[in-house]
Protein backbone atom coordinates (compact mmCIF):
# COMPACT_ATOMS: atom_id res chain seq x y z
CA UNK A 1 0.00 0.00 0.00
CA UNK A 2 1.32 3.45 -0.94
CA UNK A 3 1.88 6.00 1.76
CA UNK A 4 0.10 9.29 1.04
CA UNK A 5 2.31 12.35 1.40
CA UNK A 6 0.83 15.25 3.30
CA UNK A 7 0.62 18.56 1.50
CA UNK A 8 2.17 21.42 3.50
CA UNK A 9 -0.16 24.31 4.25
CA UNK A 10 1.16 27.39 2.37
CA UNK A 11 -0.74 29.64 4.80
CA UNK A 12 0.73 28.10 7.94
CA UNK A 13 2.41 30.56 10.25
CA UNK A 14 6.17 30.17 10.58
CA UNK A 15 8.10 30.08 13.87
CA UNK A 16 9.60 33.50 13.07
CA UNK A 17 6.15 35.02 12.45
CA UNK A 18 4.77 33.42 15.61
CA UNK A 19 7.64 34.83 17.71
CA UNK A 20 7.12 38.29 16.19
CA UNK A 21 3.41 38.24 17.01
CA UNK A 22 4.11 37.10 20.58
CA UNK A 23 6.64 39.89 21.11
CA UNK A 24 4.45 42.63 19.56
CA UNK A 25 3.12 45.46 21.68
CA UNK A 26 -0.01 44.23 23.51
CA UNK A 27 -1.38 47.80 23.45
CA UNK A 28 -2.14 47.58 19.72
CA UNK A 29 -5.93 47.74 19.38
CA UNK A 30 -7.41 44.52 18.07
CA UNK A 31 -10.81 43.61 16.72
CA UNK A 32 -12.71 42.67 19.89
CA UNK A 33 -15.84 41.05 18.50
CA UNK A 34 -14.61 37.49 17.92
CA UNK A 35 -16.80 34.66 16.74
CA UNK A 36 -16.43 30.93 17.26
CA UNK A 37 -16.39 30.34 13.53
CA UNK A 38 -15.20 32.55 10.72
CA UNK A 39 -17.94 34.18 8.68
CA UNK A 40 -16.84 35.91 5.52
CA UNK A 41 -18.16 39.31 4.62
CA UNK A 42 -20.35 39.62 1.55
CA UNK A 43 -18.63 42.77 0.35
CA UNK A 44 -15.41 44.55 1.17
CA UNK A 45 -15.98 46.87 4.12
CA UNK A 46 -13.86 48.43 6.82
CA UNK A 47 -13.95 47.05 10.35
CA UNK A 48 -15.45 50.31 11.62
CA UNK A 49 -18.33 50.12 9.11
CA UNK A 50 -18.86 46.44 9.92
CA UNK A 51 -19.15 47.31 13.64
CA UNK A 52 -21.48 50.26 12.94
CA UNK A 53 -23.73 48.03 10.83
CA UNK A 54 -23.78 45.31 13.50
CA UNK A 55 -24.58 47.85 16.23
CA UNK A 56 -27.36 49.37 14.12
CA UNK A 57 -28.92 45.97 13.45
CA UNK A 58 -28.63 44.99 17.13
CA UNK A 59 -30.46 48.14 18.21
CA UNK A 60 -33.07 47.78 15.41
CA UNK A 61 -34.03 44.09 15.35
CA UNK A 62 -37.00 44.75 13.05
CA UNK A 63 -34.54 45.46 10.21
CA UNK A 64 -33.67 41.75 9.97
CA UNK A 65 -30.27 40.17 9.60
CA UNK A 66 -27.30 41.72 7.79
CA UNK A 67 -27.81 40.07 4.40
CA UNK A 68 -31.56 40.74 4.15
CA UNK A 69 -31.01 44.35 5.27
CA UNK A 70 -28.35 44.95 2.60
CA UNK A 71 -30.43 43.27 -0.13
CA UNK A 72 -33.42 45.45 0.79
CA UNK A 73 -31.34 48.65 0.76
CA UNK A 74 -29.76 47.80 -2.61
CA UNK A 75 -33.17 46.87 -4.03
CA UNK A 76 -34.63 50.23 -2.94
CA UNK A 77 -31.63 52.03 -4.46
CA UNK A 78 -32.07 50.22 -7.80
CA UNK A 79 -35.83 50.97 -7.82
CA UNK A 80 -35.17 54.69 -7.22
CA UNK A 81 -32.54 54.77 -9.99
CA UNK A 82 -34.86 53.07 -12.48
CA UNK A 83 -37.80 55.33 -11.65
CA UNK A 84 -35.64 58.44 -12.23
CA UNK A 85 -34.65 57.33 -15.75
Amino acid sequence: MKKIKSIPNPNAISKLEFDFIQSSDPQIPQYQEKKDTYKGRMISMSDSFYLKLNNYLKSNPTEGNRSSFMVRIVSEYIDKKQSNV
